[in-house]
């Protein structure tokens, strides 16, 4: 990949600042998803991933610490008032969701009774 393909110019005017592109953020994002333990690539990892997308190592390193912080920052949050949304449901926490719902719908079926299913 060519320097600069991962960013694009931000339309509102400001000069300098670029936005990366949906297909950068994807291949950041997956390896940050990927390794949530321990969210701090190596140089090489950094190296690679700025290869792979065409962007500065200083770009992709950046945005890993802006998303550690984003991180924390809404962990923080959720301890002080609680997930504010369903969209900050994690994946183990909405299969656990569906498999409950499943469930309940099978004994339904069967002629059970359901209880306990809170939302």
């Amino acid at each position: 990949a060519k320097e600069g393909a991962g960013v694009k110019r931000k339309s509102n005017g400001r000069t300098g600042k670029k936005n990366l592109t949906t297909e950068s953020v994807a291949v950041l994002k997956e390896w940050y998803d990927a390794h949530t333990e321990w969210p701090y690539p190596t140089q090489q990892d950094k190296g690679d991933m700025a290869r792979k997308v065409g962007l500065p190592e200083e770009t992709v390193n950046n945005w890993f610490i802006n998303a550690r912080k984003r991180l924390m920052n809404r962990q923080e949050k959720e301890k002080l008032v609680g997930p504010q949304s369903k969209k900050h449901k994690s994946a183990s926490e909405v299969q656990a969701q569906q498999a409950q719902a499943q469930a309940a719908a099978a004994m339904r079926q069967a002629g059970g009774v359901v209880v306990g299913m809170g939302g």
